[in-house]
């Protein structure tokens, strides 16, 4: 009866050590998987926004005048906007 139970308690060791083992290595996996897709949108949305500004930046080039009238504009409206909510 004494070797049954030394016998079940190293083989509950055993199963907890694997266990262990198993949910660290599906851990580092999920960890990997989640950095991997975050690098990806990262470098996507850098990407993007690295587009957006040269264009913009080459709209404002070919109209500079345009520009500079929507940026008073929208400064006049934030503005009012601003004063009428206090």
């Amino acid at each position: 009866m004494e070797n049954r139970s030394k016998r079940l308690a190293r083989d509950v060791r055993v199963l907890a050590r694997d266990a262990r083992w198993a949910f660290k290595d599906t851990a580092d996996d999920l960890s990997d998987r989640i950095m991997s897709a975050g690098s990806t949108a990262y470098n996507a949305a850098r990407d993007g926004i690295g587009t957006c500004m040269k264009t913009t930046d080459a709209t404002i080039r070919t109209h500079p005048y345009a520009a500079m009238a929507l940026a008073l504009g929208l400064g006049m409206v934030v503005g009012f906007l601003a004063l009428r909510n206090k």
